[in-house]
């Protein structure tokens, strides 16, 4: 129980099945492989570096507020101290909320693509491994249907750790301390 579970999501024979009721009650959690959309991270990782190593005007154009709460921001508390990241979130791209919520970098070309295709691939992911999950533990198929998933309200999240303090010495007048790690 020392190694995080790997689940091969494409497998549905009983051992696999076994696996993944073990890793929901051992863990909590488990990794994924055989979901066949390594390429797709890989270009969102990409696009992500992209937006984080993006001139600081083009970052400044995405800054969340709280009429706006999706977006680039750099200044997250916790435990009152702020937090040393940068983060990008977004919501259902295609969706009434993401259409009315989401902000999108004008000069990064490719980046929403990438990322709307990322957030479907998963969006349906998910669905398909908690489809895993009902069926490993026994659930019964009507849970699932009572149950639906739906990407409407999912987020997903960019983060980006530097190395040192993300907001510039000129604009930290007045704001918390920042933490001694990443992510308090």
């Amino acid at each position: 129980m020392d190694q995080v579970p790997t689940i091969d999501v494409k497998r549905r024979r009983p051992a696999e099945l076994a696996a993944v009721d073990a890793a929901c009650r051992d863990h909590g959690f488990f990794l994924l492989a055989g979901h066949g959309h390594d390429d797709l991270i890989e270009r969102t990782w990409e696009q992500t570096r992209r937006l984080f190593a993006a001139p600081k005007p083009t970052r400044e154009a995405l800054r969340r507020s709280e009429e706006q709460p999706l977006g680039y921001y750099d200044r997250e508390l916790t435990k009152r101290q702020r937090d040393c990241k940068e983060v990008f979130d977004y919501m259902q791209p295609d969706g009434p909320i993401g259409e009315a919520r989401n902000r999108w970098p004008d000069d990064l070309p490719g980046f929403r693509e990438t990322q709307t295709r990322f957030f479907e691939a998963m969006s349906q992911l998910a669905a398909e491994t908690l489809a895993l999950v009902y069926e490993a533990i026994g659930a019964p198929p009507s849970l699932a249907r009572d149950h639906a998933v739906t990407s409407m309200t999912s987020t997903v999240r960019l983060n980006h750790y530097p190395v040192g303090d993300p907001v510039p010495n000129e604009e930290r007048e007045g704001l918390p301390a920042l933490a001694d790690v990443a992510l308090g």
